[in-house]
């Protein structure tokens, strides 16, 4: 799996929200956090034509808000085939995996091969420990054979991983840029263009781990968990 960028320019710099015009993106992944923030950038604030995506019927209000175009519904039009049909005729550069279930990078695969454009892209975007190391150091991560062989049948896929760690000095200007162009006065957020999830904080301190622990389990919606470690 290739850790390296698509070639875009990020969407504050010139052009940046521009670039993908002409052009449609997939998403896949629920209702995760990565797959909401996937929906606005990068796709609807790069200025991707046609998003196409999947959700279950009660977030389908929120995610048009967000910026998406077409949502299927999950349990019975989230086929490979279905994909390709709401595309509106424009190409399909990239698919964004949310979710990196061998089943959804089986969808995401498929979804790319029967869209047929060329030099197609799965961005991977969560990724488990040996990813995340690769990401790190700018190496390639191993996946699953049958995916990987997958990929490579018939109309190539290119799997590539990203993990967003802005901590790292290797994606510093990354981050820095980012967080200025989201936080500032003028910013994304503060103009409404950029929705993060909404921050749920679980009081109790380090003593309330097990029940944030227990709430992220149970599964979360447009929420981020957040334990404040002294109380």
């Amino acid at each position: 799996m290739n850790c390296q960028g698509l070639g875009l320019p990020a969407p504050w710099h010139i052009n940046g929200d521009t670039a993908p015009n002409g052009k449609a993106i997939v998403t896949i992944g629920g209702s995760s956090s990565v797959r909401q923030y996937g929906i606005q950038e990068p796709a609807r604030l790069s200025g991707f034509s046609h998003i196409v995506t999947n959700s279950s019927p009660t977030h389908v209000e929120h995610l048009k808000e967000l910026g998406a175009h077409v949502l299927l519904e999950r349990a019975t039009q989230s086929t490979s085939e279905q994909f390709p049909q709401a595309l509106d005729g424009l190409p399909l550069p990239l698919a964004i995996d949310a979710i990196v279930h061998k089943s959804t990078l089986w969808l995401g695969i498929k979804i790319l091969q029967l869209a047929k454009t060329p030099v197609a892209t799965l961005v991977i975007s969560t990724a488990g420990k040996e990813d995340l190391v690769a990401v790190i150091e700018g190496k390639s991560s191993a996946l699953d054979a049958e995916i990987t062989e997958l990929a490579h049948s018939g109309h190539v896929v290119e799997l590539k991983g990203i993990v967003g760690i802005g901590s790292s000095l290797s994606l510093r200007h990354l981050s820095d840029s980012m967080a200025r162009t989201l936080g500032d006065e003028d910013g994304w957020i503060a103009k409404g263009l950029f929705v993060p999830s909404r921050p749920v904080v679980v009081p109790g301190g380090l003593s309330a781990l097990d029940d944030v622990l227990e709430k992220n389990k149970k599964g979360v919606s447009r929420e981020k968990v957040v334990i404040r470690p002294f109380g």
